[in-house]
Protein backbone atom coordinates (compact mmCIF):
# COMPACT_ATOMS: atom_id res chain seq x y z
CA UNK A 1 0.00 0.00 0.00
CA UNK A 2 3.20 1.98 0.93
CA UNK A 3 4.63 1.38 -2.57
CA UNK A 4 1.64 2.24 -4.70
CA UNK A 5 0.95 5.39 -2.91
CA UNK A 6 4.95 6.13 -2.91
CA UNK A 7 4.26 5.45 -7.49
CA UNK A 8 1.11 8.35 -7.19
CA UNK A 9 3.26 10.58 -5.48
CA UNK A 10 5.72 10.46 -7.70
CA UNK A 11 3.98 9.94 -11.11
CA UNK A 12 1.33 13.00 -9.35
CA UNK A 13 4.88 15.58 -9.19
CA UNK A 14 6.18 14.25 -12.81
CA UNK A 15 2.89 15.42 -14.78
CA UNK A 16 2.50 18.93 -12.85
CA UNK A 17 6.03 19.87 -13.42
CA UNK A 18 5.67 18.30 -16.97
CA UNK A 19 6.33 21.77 -18.74
CA UNK A 20 3.58 20.80 -21.38
CA UNK A 21 1.04 20.58 -18.26
CA UNK A 22 2.58 23.82 -17.20
CA UNK A 23 2.15 25.52 -20.44
CA UNK A 24 -2.02 24.14 -20.23
CA UNK A 25 -2.03 25.17 -16.90
CA UNK A 26 -1.32 28.71 -17.90
CA UNK A 27 -3.82 28.88 -20.79
CA UNK A 28 -6.63 27.47 -19.10
CA UNK A 29 -6.25 29.60 -16.33
CA UNK A 30 -5.64 32.93 -18.29
CA UNK A 31 -9.00 31.49 -20.51
CA UNK A 32 -10.70 30.94 -17.40
CA UNK A 33 -10.08 34.78 -15.94
CA UNK A 34 -10.33 36.34 -19.51
CA UNK A 35 -14.09 34.93 -19.16
CA UNK A 36 -14.55 35.92 -16.22
CA UNK A 37 -13.40 39.35 -17.26
CA UNK A 38 -15.74 39.08 -19.88
CA UNK A 39 -18.61 38.20 -17.95
CA UNK A 40 -17.96 41.35 -15.47
CA UNK A 41 -17.89 43.45 -18.02
CA UNK A 42 -21.10 42.20 -19.98
CA UNK A 43 -22.53 42.53 -16.61
CA UNK A 44 -21.91 46.03 -15.06
CA UNK A 45 -22.02 47.12 -19.10
CA UNK A 46 -26.20 45.45 -19.15
CA UNK A 47 -27.37 44.92 -15.62
CA UNK A 48 -27.35 47.11 -12.96
CA UNK A 49 -29.16 46.40 -9.78
CA UNK A 50 -28.59 48.97 -7.33
CA UNK A 51 -29.77 48.51 -3.03
CA UNK A 52 -29.70 52.13 -1.33
CA UNK A 53 -32.29 53.50 1.53
CA UNK A 54 -35.60 55.73 0.07
CA UNK A 55 -34.33 58.95 1.83
CA UNK A 56 -30.73 58.45 -0.44
CA UNK A 57 -31.98 59.55 -3.80
CA UNK A 58 -31.90 63.19 -4.76
CA UNK A 59 -34.11 64.02 -7.65
CA UNK A 60 -30.81 64.66 -9.67
CA UNK A 61 -29.35 61.03 -9.31
CA UNK A 62 -32.92 59.62 -9.81
CA UNK A 63 -32.80 61.81 -13.42
CA UNK A 64 -29.25 60.44 -14.42
CA UNK A 65 -30.67 56.83 -12.99
CA UNK A 66 -33.06 57.52 -15.80
CA UNK A 67 -31.28 57.95 -18.47
CA UNK A 68 -28.99 54.73 -17.65
CA UNK A 69 -32.19 52.72 -17.46
CA UNK A 70 -32.61 53.60 -21.62
CA UNK A 71 -29.31 52.18 -22.21
CA UNK A 72 -29.10 49.08 -19.66
CA UNK A 73 -31.11 46.48 -17.82
CA UNK A 74 -31.55 48.62 -14.30
CA UNK A 75 -33.48 47.79 -10.94
CA UNK A 76 -33.42 49.86 -7.83
CA UNK A 77 -34.42 48.23 -4.54
CA UNK A 78 -34.98 50.25 -1.99
CA UNK A 79 -34.89 48.95 2.17
CA UNK A 80 -38.34 49.77 2.98
CA UNK A 81 -38.07 47.02 5.91
CA UNK A 82 -41.65 47.86 7.59
CA UNK A 83 -45.00 49.93 6.50
CA UNK A 84 -45.25 50.84 10.30
CA UNK A 85 -43.62 54.39 11.46
CA UNK A 86 -43.47 53.26 15.03
CA UNK A 87 -41.43 50.17 13.63
CA UNK A 88 -38.91 52.39 11.90
CA UNK A 89 -39.01 54.85 14.73
CA UNK A 90 -37.96 52.34 17.03
CA UNK A 91 -35.18 50.60 14.95
CA UNK A 92 -34.17 54.19 14.55
CA UNK A 93 -34.40 53.86 10.70
CA UNK A 94 -33.88 57.45 9.85
CA UNK A 95 -36.88 57.58 7.63
CA UNK A 96 -40.97 57.13 7.55
CA UNK A 97 -42.87 54.64 5.49
CA UNK A 98 -43.95 57.46 3.41
CA UNK A 99 -40.70 58.56 2.14
CA UNK A 100 -40.60 55.06 0.93
CA UNK A 101 -43.70 55.42 -0.91
CA UNK A 102 -43.01 58.81 -1.97
CA UNK A 103 -39.21 57.24 -3.43
CA UNK A 104 -40.57 54.69 -4.82
CA UNK A 105 -43.41 56.26 -6.40
CA UNK A 106 -40.59 58.81 -8.05
CA UNK A 107 -38.51 55.87 -9.21
CA UNK A 108 -41.32 54.19 -11.21
CA UNK A 109 -42.51 57.41 -12.94
CA UNK A 110 -38.85 57.60 -14.24
CA UNK A 111 -39.35 54.12 -16.11
CA UNK A 112 -36.61 52.24 -13.61
CA UNK A 113 -38.19 48.95 -12.17
CA UNK A 114 -38.46 49.21 -8.21
CA UNK A 115 -37.81 46.44 -5.51
CA UNK A 116 -38.58 46.82 -1.68
CA UNK A 117 -36.86 44.92 1.07
CA UNK A 118 -38.68 44.03 4.33
CA UNK A 119 -38.00 42.93 7.76
CA UNK A 120 -40.86 40.58 8.93
CA UNK A 121 -40.90 40.40 13.01
CA UNK A 122 -39.59 43.35 14.38
CA UNK A 123 -40.25 43.90 17.63
CA UNK A 124 -43.52 45.46 18.70
CA UNK A 125 -45.31 44.25 15.41
CA UNK A 126 -48.30 41.98 15.65
CA UNK A 127 -48.60 38.64 12.94
CA UNK A 128 -51.35 40.86 11.37
CA UNK A 129 -49.64 44.12 11.46
CA UNK A 130 -47.32 41.98 9.81
CA UNK A 131 -49.57 40.69 6.98
CA UNK A 132 -50.39 44.26 6.44
CA UNK A 133 -47.14 44.87 5.41
CA UNK A 134 -48.38 42.68 2.20
CA UNK A 135 -51.48 44.64 1.64
CA UNK A 136 -49.88 48.37 1.91
CA UNK A 137 -46.55 47.19 -0.62
CA UNK A 138 -49.04 45.97 -3.12
CA UNK A 139 -50.48 49.12 -3.99
CA UNK A 140 -46.70 50.20 -4.73
CA UNK A 141 -45.10 49.94 -7.91
CA UNK A 142 -42.93 47.23 -7.53
CA UNK A 143 -41.24 44.59 -9.33
CA UNK A 144 -39.46 42.25 -7.10
CA UNK A 145 -39.48 41.85 -3.42
CA UNK A 146 -36.93 40.48 -0.83
CA UNK A 147 -38.14 39.75 2.36
CA UNK A 148 -35.76 37.89 5.85
CA UNK A 149 -36.91 37.41 9.01
CA UNK A 150 -35.60 39.90 11.96
CA UNK A 151 -31.85 38.68 13.16
CA UNK A 152 -30.29 39.60 16.14
CA UNK A 153 -26.74 40.84 15.58
CA UNK A 154 -24.16 40.45 18.23
CA UNK A 155 -22.88 44.20 19.41
CA UNK A 156 -25.78 45.95 17.87
CA UNK A 157 -28.35 48.03 19.92
CA UNK A 158 -30.84 45.94 19.47
CA UNK A 159 -28.71 43.15 20.90
CA UNK A 160 -28.46 44.96 24.10
CA UNK A 161 -32.29 45.18 23.73
CA UNK A 162 -33.09 41.67 23.08
CA UNK A 163 -30.76 40.78 26.15
CA UNK A 164 -32.45 43.16 28.89
CA UNK A 165 -35.45 41.88 27.94
CA UNK A 166 -36.18 38.93 25.44
CA UNK A 167 -39.73 38.98 26.48
CA UNK A 168 -39.97 42.13 24.09
CA UNK A 169 -39.36 39.48 21.10
CA UNK A 170 -40.79 37.04 19.33
CA UNK A 171 -38.81 35.46 16.94
CA UNK A 172 -40.15 32.86 14.98
CA UNK A 173 -39.07 29.16 14.82
CA UNK A 174 -38.37 28.06 11.11
CA UNK A 175 -42.00 26.18 11.20
CA UNK A 176 -43.99 29.33 12.23
CA UNK A 177 -42.00 31.91 9.90
CA UNK A 178 -43.00 29.13 6.94
CA UNK A 179 -46.59 29.88 8.13
CA UNK A 180 -46.47 33.44 8.22
CA UNK A 181 -44.54 33.17 4.80
CA UNK A 182 -47.58 31.30 3.11
CA UNK A 183 -50.01 33.74 4.26
CA UNK A 184 -48.03 36.63 3.77
CA UNK A 185 -47.42 35.82 -0.21
CA UNK A 186 -51.39 34.32 -0.21
CA UNK A 187 -51.71 38.59 0.25
CA UNK A 188 -49.52 39.83 -1.92
CA UNK A 189 -49.85 41.16 -5.48
CA UNK A 190 -49.67 37.87 -7.58
CA UNK A 191 -47.56 39.74 -10.21
CA UNK A 192 -44.40 40.80 -7.26
CA UNK A 193 -41.39 38.67 -8.15
CA UNK A 194 -39.95 37.00 -4.83
CA UNK A 195 -36.66 37.26 -4.65
CA UNK A 196 -35.87 35.75 -1.00
CA UNK A 197 -37.89 34.64 2.23
CA UNK A 198 -35.00 34.52 4.55
CA UNK A 199 -31.45 35.49 5.09
CA UNK A 200 -28.70 34.08 7.38
CA UNK A 201 -26.28 35.79 9.04
CA UNK A 202 -22.30 34.56 9.99
CA UNK A 203 -23.03 32.27 12.64
CA UNK A 204 -20.18 34.11 14.74
CA UNK A 205 -22.22 37.54 14.41
CA UNK A 206 -26.00 35.80 14.75
CA UNK A 207 -27.32 36.11 18.64
CA UNK A 208 -30.26 34.84 17.96
CA UNK A 209 -32.48 32.80 16.11
CA UNK A 210 -30.32 30.50 15.15
CA UNK A 211 -31.90 28.50 13.02
CA UNK A 212 -30.74 24.58 11.57
CA UNK A 213 -31.69 25.37 8.01
CA UNK A 214 -30.09 26.72 4.52
CA UNK A 215 -31.80 28.99 2.64
CA UNK A 216 -32.34 26.37 0.04
CA UNK A 217 -34.22 23.92 2.51
CA UNK A 218 -36.73 26.96 3.56
CA UNK A 219 -37.48 27.90 0.08
CA UNK A 220 -38.40 24.34 -0.88
CA UNK A 221 -40.47 23.96 2.80
CA UNK A 222 -41.99 27.20 1.54
CA UNK A 223 -42.97 26.05 -1.90
CA UNK A 224 -44.10 22.51 -1.00
CA UNK A 225 -46.16 24.81 1.74
CA UNK A 226 -48.00 26.65 -0.68
CA UNK A 227 -48.23 24.37 -3.31
CA UNK A 228 -50.65 22.52 -0.30
CA UNK A 229 -52.64 25.29 0.79
CA UNK A 230 -54.18 25.79 -3.23
CA UNK A 231 -54.66 22.05 -3.39
CA UNK A 232 -56.18 22.55 -0.35
CA UNK A 233 -58.54 25.48 -1.63
CA UNK A 234 -61.61 24.68 -3.19
CA UNK A 235 -62.07 24.30 -6.95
Amino acid sequence: MGKSSTEEARLTAEILNNPKFQKMARQKSLLGWSFSAVMFSVYTAFIWIIGTRPDCMPQPLLDYLEQLSKRTFLLVEYGVESTCDRSLERIQRGHSYQTSVETIERTHAAGILVGAHLILGLPGESREEMLQHADRLSQLPITTLKIHQLQIIRGTIMAGEYQRDPSDFHLFTEEEYIDLIVDFVHRLRPDIVLERFVSQSPPALLLAPRWGWKNHEFTAKIRKALTATLQDSPK
